[in-house]
């Protein structure tokens, strides 16, 4: 029997990666996966089209420095202690400040709509999480005013995005006293239009209640223990078999809307597409029974 292509089985269920990137600008997201399996790549696609939406703005919590090259940010803000250095384009403009930003000056780099937060030279975590909770407290300070006086609709989103984040959200790290406050914005921000998405190489160190929270997951091909057993939590045993047998650039991806499946072809044509990864499931059913039929039919014939 011929080799079925899953692409071809799966081409009259796609969805566009635009679909995607809306549901990305309504709910938390997270992408996870092993070493150099295509995650930051599909983040930074999602981003771009996001930039694209209405009445949305991206902050970016870069630890690893990949977003500062081929990004769809608008500016850099490398934060190190205790200056900032502004990119435009491909100069570098810096200045000395004490770490403790101005509002007036914070409120003038908030306004841009797509930011690269730069914290890979960062050692303190204490100064990071300090300099986050201003920028965020700003956010939402904005966004519930923005919400009152719109009788509570919401017409503004600001998303973060967290790269890295098994170093910014560790296991216990939401339990602890001085992060409580974090822990709260992440599970009621979505209500007046604030989200956190967030991208990690091992779930099973990122905090349960982050990665519980996102509302659509990405997953990549992994094979680390510890994270199948945390991916066991959220799909069937079924899907973590599939997972662990994704090719680069293909993500598994679960939506209040269905399971997918997200083969990317942004290697070969720059165009990312989705297809449905319960027709994919069904079909590749189908091609487990033609096989049986095949065989039972030669032991007759040869009987």
């Amino acid at each position: 029997m011929e080799k079925l292509d899953r692409k071809t089985l799966c081409k009259h269920q796609s969805i566009t990666l635009k679909e995607l990137a809306e549901l990305a600008s309504k709910y938390p997201l997270a992408i996870v996966g092993g070493v150099q399996r295509g995650k930051t790549t599909l983040m930074k696609h999602i981003v771009r089209e996001m930039t694209e939406l209405d009445n949305i703005k991206i902050r970016v919590w870069d630890s690893s420095v990949k977003w500062l090259f081929e990004s769809p940010a608008t500016k850099a803000y490398v934060v190190p202690q205790p200056s900032i250095v502004i990119y435009r384009g491909n100069k570098a403009v810096s200045y000395e400040c004490s770490p403790q930003i101005s509002d007036e000056e914070l409120t003038r780099i908030l306004e841009d709509r797509c930011i690269v937060f730069d914290i890979s030279e960062l050692d303190d975590i204490e100064y990071e999480r300090e300099f986050q909770k201003r920028v965020i407290h700003c956010d939402k300070e904005y966004l519930i005013k923005l919400a009152k006086q719109n009788k509570g609709e919401i017409t503004e989103r600001i998303v973060h995005v967290t790269e890295e984040a098994q170093g910014s959200f560790t296991s216990n790290s939401l339990r602890q006293k001085q992060n409580l406050w974090l822990a709260k914005v992440i599970s009621v921000g979505a209500n007046y239009g604030l989200n956190f998405h967030i991208v990690t190489r091992r779930p099973s160190e990122v905090s349960t209640q982050v990665f519980e929270h996102t509302s659509v997951k990405c997953i990549a091909q992994t094979n680390q223990p510890n994270d199948i057993r945390k991916l066991k939590t959220v799909f069937s045993w079924e899907t973590v078999e599939d997972i662990k047998k994704l090719r680069l650039g293909e993500f598994v991806v679960l939506t209040s809307k269905g399971t997918f499946h997200y083969q990317s072809t942004i290697y070969r044509d720059k165009i990312p597409q989705i297809y449905e990864y319960r027709a994919m499931q069904e079909q590749g059913k189908i091609s487990k029974l033609k096989t049986l039929a095949k065989k039972l039919l030669r032991k007759i014939f040869r009987g």
